[in-house]
Protein backbone atom coordinates (compact mmCIF):
# COMPACT_ATOMS: atom_id res chain seq x y z
CA UNK A 1 0.00 0.00 0.00
CA UNK A 2 2.72 2.38 1.33
CA UNK A 3 4.09 1.61 -2.09
CA UNK A 4 1.41 3.17 -4.16
CA UNK A 5 1.48 5.98 -2.37
CA UNK A 6 5.24 6.62 -3.01
CA UNK A 7 3.99 6.85 -6.37
CA UNK A 8 1.09 9.30 -6.13
CA UNK A 9 2.21 11.69 -2.75
CA UNK A 10 4.51 14.15 -5.13
CA UNK A 11 2.73 16.41 -3.54
CA UNK A 12 0.82 19.44 -4.57
CA UNK A 13 3.56 20.93 -6.33
CA UNK A 14 4.20 18.11 -8.58
CA UNK A 15 0.44 16.84 -8.82
CA UNK A 16 -1.35 19.99 -9.94
CA UNK A 17 1.14 20.48 -12.95
CA UNK A 18 -0.32 16.85 -14.61
CA UNK A 19 -2.40 17.41 -17.89
CA UNK A 20 -4.17 15.55 -20.95
CA UNK A 21 -2.62 17.57 -23.75
CA UNK A 22 0.29 16.69 -25.45
CA UNK A 23 3.88 18.44 -25.04
CA UNK A 24 4.03 21.37 -26.74
CA UNK A 25 6.57 22.91 -29.82
CA UNK A 26 7.15 26.54 -29.88
CA UNK A 27 8.73 27.30 -33.88
CA UNK A 28 10.47 30.45 -34.18
CA UNK A 29 10.87 31.82 -38.06
CA UNK A 30 13.93 33.29 -39.35
CA UNK A 31 14.18 36.57 -40.76
CA UNK A 32 11.97 37.79 -43.08
CA UNK A 33 9.24 34.48 -42.56
CA UNK A 34 6.25 34.39 -40.07
CA UNK A 35 4.74 32.09 -37.91
CA UNK A 36 1.96 31.40 -41.17
CA UNK A 37 5.13 30.93 -43.38
CA UNK A 38 6.73 28.26 -40.67
CA UNK A 39 3.91 26.57 -40.39
CA UNK A 40 3.39 25.69 -44.64
CA UNK A 41 7.37 24.63 -44.02
CA UNK A 42 6.36 21.95 -41.04
CA UNK A 43 3.73 20.28 -42.23
CA UNK A 44 6.09 16.78 -43.36
CA UNK A 45 7.52 17.84 -39.60
CA UNK A 46 4.32 18.22 -37.71
CA UNK A 47 3.09 14.39 -39.72
CA UNK A 48 5.89 12.82 -38.28
CA UNK A 49 5.53 13.92 -34.82
CA UNK A 50 1.88 13.21 -33.91
CA UNK A 51 2.84 13.58 -30.25
CA UNK A 52 3.55 16.89 -30.25
CA UNK A 53 1.17 20.09 -30.74
CA UNK A 54 3.05 23.33 -32.46
CA UNK A 55 2.44 26.71 -32.09
CA UNK A 56 3.83 29.10 -34.59
CA UNK A 57 5.12 32.57 -33.39
CA UNK A 58 5.62 35.85 -35.37
CA UNK A 59 8.63 37.93 -34.54
CA UNK A 60 7.66 41.26 -33.13
CA UNK A 61 9.41 43.05 -36.03
CA UNK A 62 7.97 44.07 -39.63
CA UNK A 63 10.29 44.36 -42.26
CA UNK A 64 9.50 46.77 -45.18
CA UNK A 65 9.97 44.39 -47.78
CA UNK A 66 7.56 42.24 -45.89
CA UNK A 67 7.90 39.41 -43.38
CA UNK A 68 8.97 40.40 -40.17
CA UNK A 69 12.51 39.91 -37.93
CA UNK A 70 13.06 39.13 -34.29
CA UNK A 71 15.53 42.19 -33.73
CA UNK A 72 16.67 45.28 -35.83
CA UNK A 73 20.56 45.54 -37.13
CA UNK A 74 21.89 47.97 -39.46
CA UNK A 75 22.17 47.99 -43.29
CA UNK A 76 24.51 45.29 -44.38
CA UNK A 77 25.39 44.03 -40.45
CA UNK A 78 24.82 40.31 -40.10
CA UNK A 79 23.63 38.75 -36.72
CA UNK A 80 27.65 37.45 -36.30
CA UNK A 81 28.96 40.86 -37.05
CA UNK A 82 26.63 42.99 -34.90
CA UNK A 83 27.74 44.56 -31.84
CA UNK A 84 23.95 45.02 -30.38
CA UNK A 85 20.73 43.68 -31.53
CA UNK A 86 17.90 46.37 -31.71
CA UNK A 87 14.18 46.07 -30.32
CA UNK A 88 15.57 42.09 -28.42
CA UNK A 89 13.47 42.89 -25.25
CA UNK A 90 10.27 42.31 -27.93
CA UNK A 91 11.30 39.22 -28.91
CA UNK A 92 11.80 37.97 -25.79
CA UNK A 93 8.85 38.81 -24.69
CA UNK A 94 6.94 37.11 -27.58
CA UNK A 95 8.87 33.60 -26.64
CA UNK A 96 8.13 34.37 -22.74
CA UNK A 97 4.87 34.42 -23.59
CA UNK A 98 4.33 31.14 -24.74
CA UNK A 99 5.59 28.40 -22.31
CA UNK A 100 6.58 24.88 -24.72
CA UNK A 101 8.33 21.88 -23.46
CA UNK A 102 10.06 22.30 -27.30
CA UNK A 103 11.53 25.28 -28.63
CA UNK A 104 12.38 24.75 -32.23
CA UNK A 105 13.96 27.84 -33.75
CA UNK A 106 15.12 28.37 -37.55
CA UNK A 107 18.05 31.25 -38.31
CA UNK A 108 17.45 33.74 -36.29
CA UNK A 109 14.89 32.13 -34.24
CA UNK A 110 17.66 29.72 -33.39
CA UNK A 111 20.15 32.47 -32.87
CA UNK A 112 17.75 34.08 -30.24
CA UNK A 113 17.55 30.54 -28.73
CA UNK A 114 21.31 30.54 -28.52
CA UNK A 115 21.69 33.40 -26.56
CA UNK A 116 18.50 33.25 -24.55
CA UNK A 117 19.68 30.15 -23.13
CA UNK A 118 23.19 31.70 -22.36
CA UNK A 119 21.74 34.91 -20.44
CA UNK A 120 19.04 32.88 -18.79
CA UNK A 121 16.38 35.57 -19.94
CA UNK A 122 13.24 33.25 -20.15
CA UNK A 123 12.87 31.44 -17.11
CA UNK A 124 11.20 28.32 -18.07
CA UNK A 125 13.65 28.20 -21.33
CA UNK A 126 15.81 25.62 -19.17
CA UNK A 127 13.82 22.90 -18.59
CA UNK A 128 12.50 23.07 -22.54
CA UNK A 129 14.63 20.72 -25.05
CA UNK A 130 16.09 23.48 -27.78
CA UNK A 131 16.47 22.84 -31.56
CA UNK A 132 18.61 25.63 -33.47
CA UNK A 133 18.69 24.85 -37.12
CA UNK A 134 20.68 27.19 -39.19
CA UNK A 135 22.20 29.30 -36.50
CA UNK A 136 24.89 31.68 -36.51
CA UNK A 137 27.17 32.75 -33.77
CA UNK A 138 25.28 35.60 -31.23
CA UNK A 139 27.85 37.80 -31.33
CA UNK A 140 26.45 40.54 -28.56
CA UNK A 141 26.10 37.89 -26.09
CA UNK A 142 29.46 35.93 -26.60
CA UNK A 143 30.94 36.37 -23.36
CA UNK A 144 27.82 34.95 -21.52
CA UNK A 145 28.05 32.04 -24.25
CA UNK A 146 31.12 31.70 -23.64
CA UNK A 147 30.92 30.71 -20.29
CA UNK A 148 28.44 27.70 -21.66
CA UNK A 149 25.48 26.98 -21.56
CA UNK A 150 23.52 24.28 -19.87
CA UNK A 151 20.47 22.52 -21.94
CA UNK A 152 19.62 19.66 -24.20
CA UNK A 153 20.26 21.34 -27.60
CA UNK A 154 20.28 19.91 -30.85
CA UNK A 155 22.06 22.01 -33.79
CA UNK A 156 21.27 21.40 -37.36
CA UNK A 157 23.39 22.70 -40.01
CA UNK A 158 23.41 22.48 -43.68
CA UNK A 159 26.77 21.43 -44.81
CA UNK A 160 26.78 23.99 -47.82
CA UNK A 161 24.68 26.85 -45.97
CA UNK A 162 26.02 30.06 -47.48
CA UNK A 163 23.58 32.49 -45.38
CA UNK A 164 25.13 31.38 -42.05
CA UNK A 165 28.29 29.52 -41.98
CA UNK A 166 27.97 26.02 -40.32
CA UNK A 167 31.36 27.16 -38.45
CA UNK A 168 29.04 29.37 -36.90
CA UNK A 169 26.47 26.72 -35.51
CA UNK A 170 29.09 24.33 -34.38
CA UNK A 171 30.66 27.82 -32.25
CA UNK A 172 27.20 28.02 -31.26
CA UNK A 173 26.84 24.20 -30.11
CA UNK A 174 30.78 23.96 -28.26
CA UNK A 175 29.18 26.63 -25.85
CA UNK A 176 26.33 23.92 -24.68
CA UNK A 177 27.40 21.11 -22.20
CA UNK A 178 24.91 18.45 -23.57
CA UNK A 179 24.58 19.33 -27.79
CA UNK A 180 23.84 17.20 -30.40
CA UNK A 181 24.66 18.09 -34.15
CA UNK A 182 23.34 17.14 -37.01
CA UNK A 183 24.73 17.70 -40.44
CA UNK A 184 22.14 18.10 -43.52
CA UNK A 185 24.35 17.73 -47.11
CA UNK A 186 21.95 21.26 -47.80
CA UNK A 187 21.66 24.63 -47.27
CA UNK A 188 19.96 27.31 -45.29
CA UNK A 189 16.61 25.24 -45.12
CA UNK A 190 15.11 22.96 -42.27
CA UNK A 191 15.17 19.45 -43.54
CA UNK A 192 12.68 16.95 -43.80
CA UNK A 193 14.65 13.96 -45.16
CA UNK A 194 14.11 10.65 -43.74
CA UNK A 195 17.73 10.98 -42.04
CA UNK A 196 16.32 14.49 -40.34
CA UNK A 197 13.07 13.01 -39.57
CA UNK A 198 14.54 9.74 -37.66
CA UNK A 199 17.16 12.82 -35.90
CA UNK A 200 14.27 14.65 -34.52
CA UNK A 201 12.18 12.18 -33.25
CA UNK A 202 15.25 10.73 -31.77
CA UNK A 203 15.92 13.73 -30.00
CA UNK A 204 12.80 14.35 -28.82
CA UNK A 205 11.40 11.49 -27.59
CA UNK A 206 14.66 9.53 -26.25
CA UNK A 207 15.06 9.08 -22.64
CA UNK A 208 16.85 12.29 -20.46
CA UNK A 209 20.74 13.07 -21.23
CA UNK A 210 23.24 11.96 -17.99
CA UNK A 211 23.50 15.03 -16.95
CA UNK A 212 21.09 16.48 -15.90
CA UNK A 213 20.32 19.69 -13.73
CA UNK A 214 18.26 19.01 -10.58
CA UNK A 215 14.74 20.73 -9.88
CA UNK A 216 15.14 23.47 -7.77
CA UNK A 217 12.49 24.64 -5.49
CA UNK A 218 13.03 28.22 -7.61
CA UNK A 219 11.51 26.96 -10.60
CA UNK A 220 8.39 27.58 -12.56
CA UNK A 221 5.66 24.22 -12.09
CA UNK A 222 6.72 22.81 -15.29
CA UNK A 223 10.53 23.55 -15.59
CA UNK A 224 10.44 21.66 -12.45
CA UNK A 225 8.48 18.47 -13.72
CA UNK A 226 10.71 18.21 -16.95
CA UNK A 227 13.86 18.54 -13.94
CA UNK A 228 12.45 15.72 -11.81
CA UNK A 229 11.58 13.68 -14.87
CA UNK A 230 14.84 14.03 -16.55
CA UNK A 231 17.32 13.27 -13.35
CA UNK A 232 14.99 10.54 -12.73
CA UNK A 233 15.92 9.36 -16.05
CA UNK A 234 19.37 10.30 -15.43
CA UNK A 235 22.82 8.19 -13.80
CA UNK A 236 22.12 9.22 -10.59
CA UNK A 237 18.58 8.04 -9.33
CA UNK A 238 19.85 8.34 -5.83
CA UNK A 239 20.26 11.99 -6.30
CA UNK A 240 17.02 12.83 -8.05
CA UNK A 241 15.12 10.89 -5.54
CA UNK A 242 17.36 13.14 -3.07
CA UNK A 243 15.89 16.07 -4.57
CA UNK A 244 12.24 14.89 -4.76
CA UNK A 245 12.31 14.15 -1.16
CA UNK A 246 13.66 17.77 -0.32
CA UNK A 247 11.28 19.67 -2.85
CA UNK A 248 8.03 17.39 -1.17
CA UNK A 249 5.45 19.04 0.64
CA UNK A 250 4.08 18.40 3.99
CA UNK A 251 1.50 15.53 2.64
CA UNK A 252 3.79 13.32 0.76
CA UNK A 253 6.37 13.20 4.38
CA UNK A 254 3.61 12.58 6.46
CA UNK A 255 3.93 9.20 4.73
CA UNK A 256 7.23 8.92 5.59
CA UNK A 257 6.64 10.43 9.43
CA UNK A 258 8.06 7.33 11.25
CA UNK A 259 11.17 6.67 8.23
CA UNK A 260 13.93 8.23 6.88
CA UNK A 261 15.30 9.55 3.37
CA UNK A 262 16.52 6.06 2.80
CA UNK A 263 13.56 4.30 3.49
CA UNK A 264 11.91 6.81 0.53
CA UNK A 265 14.35 5.78 -1.74
CA UNK A 266 14.13 2.29 -1.09
CA UNK A 267 10.74 2.01 -2.01
CA UNK A 268 10.76 4.42 -4.37
CA UNK A 269 12.85 2.13 -7.09
CA UNK A 270 10.93 -1.14 -5.42
CA UNK A 271 7.73 0.38 -6.70
CA UNK A 272 9.96 1.11 -9.98
CA UNK A 273 10.81 -2.35 -10.37
CA UNK A 274 6.80 -3.83 -9.24
CA UNK A 275 4.87 -1.26 -11.03
CA UNK A 276 6.31 -0.81 -14.31
CA UNK A 277 3.43 2.11 -15.55
CA UNK A 278 3.67 3.65 -12.19
CA UNK A 279 5.40 7.20 -11.82
CA UNK A 280 8.52 5.97 -10.66
CA UNK A 281 8.27 2.61 -13.02
CA UNK A 282 8.22 5.22 -16.23
CA UNK A 283 10.11 8.01 -14.91
CA UNK A 284 13.32 6.09 -13.91
CA UNK A 285 13.26 4.27 -17.19
CA UNK A 286 12.99 7.48 -19.17
CA UNK A 287 9.35 7.27 -20.08
CA UNK A 288 6.02 9.38 -20.04
CA UNK A 289 2.73 9.49 -19.19
CA UNK A 290 -0.65 11.57 -19.70
CA UNK A 291 -3.09 11.78 -16.56
CA UNK A 292 -6.37 10.90 -17.95
CA UNK A 293 -8.83 12.51 -15.95
CA UNK A 294 -8.62 14.20 -12.19
CA UNK A 295 -7.87 12.45 -9.50
CA UNK A 296 -7.44 12.89 -5.89
CA UNK A 297 -4.79 13.24 -3.29
CA UNK A 298 -4.52 14.28 0.71
CA UNK A 299 -6.20 17.49 1.13
CA UNK A 300 -8.83 17.10 -2.34
CA UNK A 301 -9.22 17.00 -5.97
CA UNK A 302 -6.74 18.30 -7.69
CA UNK A 303 -7.35 20.18 -11.21
CA UNK A 304 -5.04 19.08 -14.10
CA UNK A 305 -3.76 22.09 -16.00
CA UNK A 306 -0.24 20.65 -17.28
CA UNK A 307 1.30 17.86 -18.55
CA UNK A 308 3.65 15.16 -18.35
CA UNK A 309 4.29 13.43 -21.48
Amino acid sequence: MRRALTTIALGARYASSLSTSKRKILVLHGKGGSGASMKLRFQAIENALPEFDFTYATAPHELDGGGYQWWTLPPGVRSYQATEYGGVDAALDVVRSSQADVVWGHSQGAILLGFAAATEAIDWLGGAKLILNGASWPKPYEAELERGCRGDTLHVLGATDDINPPEQARRLAACFDNARVHVHPGGHYVPTDEAAIECYRDFLLSGAASDCPLPMSTDAPQVMIERTLNSLAGDDVDAALRRIWDLAGDTFKYYYRFDTLDEFIKDAKQTSDEFATSFYGMAITGKRWTVLRPFTVAGGCVEINQCIG
